[in-house]
């Protein structure tokens, strides 16, 4: 059957059958490597991808990242800025009502979604609060992390007057806030809300889900989803979404054949102070905050850590490969220089030479075969240095890898 869809999409490119035009992409793999072409379609855990000799079929679950090249401008600042309840960000042109899925519907920029929870947000912010002065977003930024336990927050602006409002928001559409305070029951349009904070809802984890990025900053977590005729569409939190694939920036593919370990909680973190500072590790940022940055590439995933410190994680002993990228960040300049080890139960399997600031990244694919303790360590190669010492384990992952197929 799968083969079947290749050759109809085959066919159909090579006779010039009007429709989208398939999608520059790179499919990095789960391991190693990457396969370059034009996306024509997902389907059925399936990915067809149009080569130069033609048009291939992949599984999907062999891949960790779909990059696509821009074919669409990031839109302006969107009206409102949503924060969902696992800390995603939505860039939506408006609410509606649910329409047949029930619940509430959002409309962004080349996208839509149908059967949204009011639980599955956490907050919503206007264009004015997030482009206006400092310490009216800082308010915003105060409330989201600290939020009401059993009401919500709204700031409400009316007539230059602004007024922090404890209520319990019952319901979102085009027009504005449904909601109730002091007993009251009313309406307030959207013109008169800066922002909005809704009190935490308990709930089940959510399972491991597809990451869709958009050009605009949008990210949707899907449980499943399918690529064809110039839509992605899936579903996700309870919801339906639909993507115009212009809009497309990356897809992060869930799997479980590989784990990012800034996704893992680690068994053991062990910080050498400097100076009496000492500098914790960071997920998914440089150890200064700032994004992952090796050699001018950006990486989403990765663990920022200073030298002088080890973090051990545990494992089920069903991985048999750790992949990453390594040096030194970019914000470290000329002054960085560290050593990195990989120790699997215990047993170094990976040492590297110094790197310095400037240095080439380092990929590093180590055996961790069964190991149920994977360690990183990073060291100072100038013991002296007193600064400059980030080191990166960019897009670290322990990988299942499938035992090589044996001939008779």
């Amino acid at each position: 059957m799968h083969g079947l869809l290749a050759c109809i999409a085959a066919a159909a490119l090579a006779s010039g059958a009007p429709g989208p035009a398939p999608l520059p992409v790179e499919c990095l793999r789960v391991g190693e490597g990457v396969e370059v072409g034009r996306l024509v379609s997902v389907r059925h855990g399936m990915l067809a991808l149009q080569q130069d000799a033609g048009v291939v079929e992949r599984p999907l679950d062999g891949f960790r990242r779909l990059i696509f090249a821009a074919t669409s401008e990031p839109p302006l600042p969107p009206p409102l800025t949503v924060w969902t309840a696992d800390g995603r960000r939505l860039a939506v042109r408006r609410f509606e009502t649910g329409g047949e899925a029930g619940g509430l519907a959002a409309v962004g920029y080349g996208w839509q979604a149908e059967g949204l929870a009011l639980s599955s947000l956490r907050a919503i912010a206007s264009r004015g609060v997030l482009r206006g002065a400092p310490e009216e977003r800082a308010a915003f930024e105060e409330a989201m992390a600290d939020p009401p336990a059993g009401s919500d927050l709204l700031m409400a602006s009316r007539d230059g007057q602004r007024r922090l409002v404890s209520c319990v928001v019952e319901g979102l559409n085009a027009d504005g806030v449904e909601l109730t305070a002091a007993g009251r029951r009313r309406s307030l349009g959207w013109d008169a809300v800066e922002w909005l904070v809704l009190s935490p809802t308990a709930g089940a984890q959510a399972a491991r889900a597809h990451l869709v990025m958009l050009t605009d900053g949008t990210a949707i977590a899907l449980d499943a989803f399918e690529l064809a005729d110039g839509r992605l569409s899936g579903t996700g939190g309870g919801a339906r979404w639909s993507v115009e694939t212009k809009r497309l920036a990356r897809v992060r593919v869930a799997y479980d054949a590989y784990r990012y370990l800034s996704d893992l909680e680690p068994a053991r973190v062990a910080a050498t102070p400097l100076l009496d500072v000492v500098w914790a590790p960071r997920m998914d940022a440089a150890v200064t905050g700032s994004p992952l940055r090796l050699g001018g590439t950006t990486y989403a995933k990765g663990i920022g850590m200073h030298a002088r410190t080890e973090m051990e994680f545990a494992l089920d002993g069903s991985y048999s490969r750790l992949h990453a990228v390594v040096g030194v960040d970019d914000e470290a300049g000329e002054l960085g220089a560290v050593v990195l080890r990989v120790l699997a139960d215990g047993r170094v399997v990976f040492e590297s030479e110094p790197q310095h600031g400037g240095d080439l990244p380092l990929p590093v694919s180590v055996d961790i075969e069964g190991a149920t303790r994977v360690t990183l360590v990073a060291e100072s190669a100038r013991p002296a240095a007193l600064s400059g010492q980030f080191a990166d384990w960019a897009d670290v992952r322990v990988v299942r890898e499938a035992p090589a197929e044996t001939g008779e």
